[in-house]
């Protein structure tokens, strides 16, 4: 048997180290090694046999060993392991062989006297850094001082959240775009509210594509009729877009156009790509494709899934899209929050302005009609179906009925829109939330007329306006009963007698879609529009100057935005 040379490697063992004989082919002209061929090849901790005396003096560490701190070279924490021989070893005699780089030598990135004064109270560095950041913002301007909590109402305002007051600089409108069962753009808005009983009426009235009658004789649900994305996005490149994401793009091509941000998909004017971002929302997203793709991994084949329509069961893939056949390079955000998204859109919009990430946003949203959610908003009982009386804001009313739409306003910094001389149509000027959790765990459903009326005064506060500034609200009755009634006796809690609109009635409940469809209403109610249709014996104002548009959560949550003009 031929015996191995001397410089041949040896077998190397788990947690053992590759090393490099003399005539290594591995060494180069120059002396060095190959970086390829120096990799530490490491095990567990109790593996290594020459833990605490140090390396051999012939092996090199390479510079990623050196720089970045191993798994088995950080300090044990009361645990116990064992040593290279296989006997207990506690990490008591751990401390007296510490690691050769620890993560206590990295620097916290703060100064010196505020790591000190953090160390001798014993913070964490992640809470220090957040309130350095935050005194930097203050600073700046980018952040002003918060104002104080609204005082909540009821046994449960101890419990709950709220935040508004002191964050929301006003902010341009400069642009809106809607699809929606009442048609396309503002002027159907415009239009809708002229005659409010035959919009409404053209809107449930259509041949249904989703809901249809032989499956579901009994629904009443509010789709986008005859809507045709060949005239608005061509014939090519959408196949395998679902309706989400298509109501979605032609809102903001809408937008965009409107603003005079683009014309012919074409940038025009003083913004560019990379300055337009987007703070979209959804409640559900692609339930329709989700249902599609597991309905053909159960009855058929996981071969089978398509996996050009894959992408689409993301939350958030519908706003990627948008982004993608728009140009828009700047952020995007999709902001998950059931009926509030679109509402809590408008923060996350200023917050990317205030740190100069972009310089204009689409903000809004979308959700669409599905089977699978009328099914089960049907066995939750929310459905009024066949005969059951439908009236938002009504008392008498047996459940909702289902819409779908989208829209987008185009939001942008007041100073710089009017300094490229766009057409300012509203603007945002104050931002409210609040949460109030149930009673009990087991709930799966809640209503909370204490957070509605924690949201709207910290909306009101961050706008500073009183209630008598408000000359209408825009608000989310949709046909429940609880959730109305608390909605209604919130707003009156801090409103009194100003004019309640539910134009749900007009659209059905499209969830982030509602909320953002309500903020463009908003828009044309300041523009001339008559606000409707109107709540009990509410009377619409001749004129409107600022409007509360609110969207209530099926959890506690609600979330408030006040439009001026």
């Amino acid at each position: 048997m031929r015996r191995a040379p001397h410089h041949a490697a040896a077998p190397r063992g788990r947690g053992q180290h590759l090393r490099h004989a003399p005539g290594d082919p591995s060494e180069r002209a120059d002396g060095r090694r190959h970086r390829s061929h120096q990799r530490a090849r490491h095990g567990h901790r109790g593996q290594r046999r020459d833990r605490g005396q140090g390396h051999p003096r012939d092996l090199r560490r390479p510079r990623a060993a050196r720089d970045v701190d191993q798994e088995h070279d950080r300090p044990l924490h009361g645990r116990v392991e064992r040593d290279g021989v296989g006997r207990l070893r506690d990490d008591a005699a751990d401390r007296d062989h510490p690691a050769d780089h620890q993560l206590r030598d990295a620097r916290s990135g703060l100064p010196g006297a505020r790591r000190r004064e953090r160390e001798a109270r014993g913070e964490g560095g992640r809470r220090a850094q957040q309130r350095a950041r935050l005194r930097r913002l203050r600073r700046g301007g980018l952040l002003r001082e918060p104002g104080p909590p609204a005082r909540g109402h009821g046994r449960s305002a101890g419990r709950g959240v709220g935040r508004g007051g002191g964050a929301v600089r006003p902010l341009a409108i400069t642009g809106v775009g809607q699809v929606s069962p009442l048609g396309l753009g503002l002027e159907a808005l415009r239009e809708a509210f002229a005659d409010p009983e035959a919009a409404a009426k053209r809107a449930f009235t259509g041949e249904p594509e989703v809901l249809t009658r032989e499956k579901f004789p009994e629904a009443h649900s509010a789709e986008v009729w005859g809507f045709d994305p060949n005239a608005h996005l061509g014939d090519k490149g959408h196949r395998n877009f679902d309706r989400l994401t298509k109501y979605l793009i032609v809102a903001a091509k809408l937008a965009l156009e409107d603003a005079g941000v683009k014309k012919d998909g074409k940038f025009v004017g003083a913004l560019a790509p990379e300055q337009v971002g987007i703070c979209s929302s959804t409640a559900y997203g692609s339930l329709d494709s989700i249902t599609e793709l597991n309905l053909v991994a159960e009855l058929e084949d996981p071969r089978y899934i398509n996996p050009a329509r894959f992408p689409n069961t993301v939350i958030n893939a519908a706003a990627g899209y948008v982004s993608i056949w728009e140009d828009l390079r700047a952020p995007n955000a999709t902001i998950v929050d059931g009926n509030c998204g679109s509402i809590d859109a408008v923060l996350s919009c200023e917050t990317h302005l205030a740190h100069r990430r972009a310089d204009a946003f689409l903000v809004g949203g979308g959700d669409v009609i599905t089977e699978v959610l009328y099914l089960a908003l049907r066995r939750l009982g929310a459905i009024a179906g066949g005969s059951a009386k439908w009236a938002p804001g009504a008392r008498d009313s047996q459940g909702l009925h289902l819409g779908e739409g989208a829209a987008y306003l185009l939001v942008e910094r007041e100073a710089e829109a009017k300094a490229r001389g766009a057409r300012i149509r509203a603007r945002v000027l104050g931002y409210g939330t609040a949460f109030d959790p149930p009673k009990r765990q087991a709930r799966l459903l809640h209503a909370s007329s204490s957070a509605v009326t924690r949201a709207v005064r910290g909306a009101l506060s961050d706008a500073k306006l009183e209630a008598k500034d408000v000359d209408v609200v825009c608000s989310a009755a949709a046909g429940l009963r609880p959730f109305d009634g608390a909605e209604l006796s919130g707003l009156s809690e801090v409103l009194g007698g100003v004019p309640v609109a539910a134009p749900k009635a007009l659209w059905g409940e499209s969830f982030s879609g509602s909320a953002a469809l309500g903020m463009a209403s908003a828009v044309t109610w300041i523009e001339g529009a008559t606000p409707g249709p109107m709540v009990a014996a509410s009377e619409a104002p001749s004129k409107v100057k600022n409007v509360v548009v609110t969207s209530v959560g099926y959890y506690g949550n609600v979330s408030a935005v006040v439009i001026g003009a």
